[in-house]
């Protein structure tokens, strides 16, 4: 009886031991996957944009960890968010080729421009303006690339304000151009655990923002 006890004991003990081992591994997955988020949304306050490529690449090379992704699914769905946004300016050049054939008015950084959508490749829109002078008319082609759109243009065209990326993106687009408000209110947007680091890395991002523009003015 006693050795039966004193086995019962034993895997008791051992059975413990095994538990805390795999909550202690758990927990380690857990604040590596916590750390990753909090790196992702801190590299793309810094650097905004540009930074999305670098962000994608960080978390594919995470995500190859089944332990990782098993501690925190959402990092997956993030890495989706990160993906599509990297892709806004297709979806931009997109919301053009579904207009082909329809004349518009479209709101460059120069000015706005009515024409008719020809054809949209390599990065740029063509279109024909037709001008009438008189009793003379006359067809002028129209060619801009999406760096010549205005940013009212470009949030218009990128699509709904409910999908995370979008937001994510606009969020960016507002933050650096001081607008912590509307940045602030987009990326409430977005997939809530980037917008839970997001939103907590906000303060010190507009400060180092408003000091790079203050030295880009005196110098």
């Amino acid at each position: 009886e006693s050795a039966r006890k004193k086995r019962t004991e034993e895997l008791r003990l051992q059975k413990y031991n095994v538990e805390q081992a795999v909550k202690e591994r758990q927990k380690k997955f857990q604040e590596r996957a916590d750390k990753l988020v909090e790196e992702a949304a801190a590299k793309l306050l810094s650097d905004g944009i540009p930074a999305i490529g670098k962000v994608k690449e960080t978390l594919a090379s995470a995500l190859k960890d089944t332990e990782l992704l098993e501690a925190r699914p959402e990092i997956n769905e993030i890495n989706g968010v990160i993906q599509k946004a990297e892709l806004i300016d297709s979806d931009i050049l997109n919301s053009f080729v579904e207009q082909k054939g329809t004349e518009i008015t479209v709101l460059l950084a120069a000015g706005s421009r009515k024409f008719t959508v020809d054809d949209v490749k390599d990065g740029k829109v063509y279109g024909s303006q037709k001008r009438v002078t008189g009793a003379a008319s006359a067809v002028l082609p129209v060619v801009f690339a999406l760096k010549d759109l205005s940013m009212a243009e470009r949030l218009q065209r990128m699509g709904a304000d409910d999908q995370h990326h979008v937001a994510l993106v606009k969020g960016l687009m507002f933050l650096f151009i001081n607008n912590s408000q509307n940045a602030r209110k987009y990326f409430e947007k977005t997939h809530p655990s980037l917008a839970q680091c997001l939103m907590g890395g906000m303060k010190e991002a507009v400060v180092k923002i408003s000091e790079g523009e203050a030295q880009r003015v005196m110098f």
